[in-house]
């Protein structure tokens, strides 16, 4: 019976298919930058992942992208659907000495000018500090995050109409729990 049940538990593990991640090179559209963002298939069809070597920033990029746009300082690259309405941007920069997540929170604010801020808090982390903003802008949701690691900020930033909420809103934790930066 031990035999029986070993060898049935081998042919259905053996039966299954195998899941393995696959590498897609998305050709930037800045052409005269030239290059490709290199994004690898995860274990959900809803995400890529994607790591930005220079600032050694990781996170998870909706796959409903299908272009993407990189900078020629290598410090990230901005990510759009077909139709422009989905954007997601990723970059690193070095902090400026004395700068606090507050002050980083203060600016985005500001940045954003007139729209509905629906959160913005700064937070502390055991290796690094951050902070989330989420707004309303002329029909459009913007949800950016901060973070802060030595001297290193890394920032993501997510757009997407408010009619399509049901579609994306449900996104924004796995963003939150997958972006790290100098790890």
């Amino acid at each position: 019976m031990k035999k029986l049940l070993i060898t049935l538990g081998l042919l259905t593990v053996l039966s299954m298919p195998a899941v393995f991640a696959k590498d897609i090179y998305m050709p930037n559209q800045w052409g005269q930058y030239g290059g490709y963002a290199h994004l690898v298939t995860t274990g959900t069809p809803e995400f890529y992942s994607f790591d930005n070597a220079r600032f050694k920033i990781h996170t998870l990029v909706p796959s409903c992208v299908t272009k993407v746009y990189l900078p020629a300082n290598g410090d990230g690259a901005i990510f759009e659907n077909d139709n422009g309405s989905v954007k997601f941007r990723v970059s690193g920069s070095y902090n400026t000495p004395g700068t606090t997540v507050e002050d980083l929170l203060d600016r985005t604010v500001k940045s954003l000018g007139p729209a509905t801020i629906l959160l913005a808090a700064p937070g502390d982390g055991l290796y690094w500090s951050w902070y989330i903003v989420s707004a309303v802008k002329d029909g459009t949701v913007i949800y950016i995050e901060g973070v802060v690691m030595g001297n290193t900020y890394g920032s993501l930033e997510f757009r997407y109409p408010v009619k399509d909420r049901n579609s994306y809103d449900w996104m924004l934790q796995k963003f939150r729990d997958s972006f790290r930066i100098g790890l």
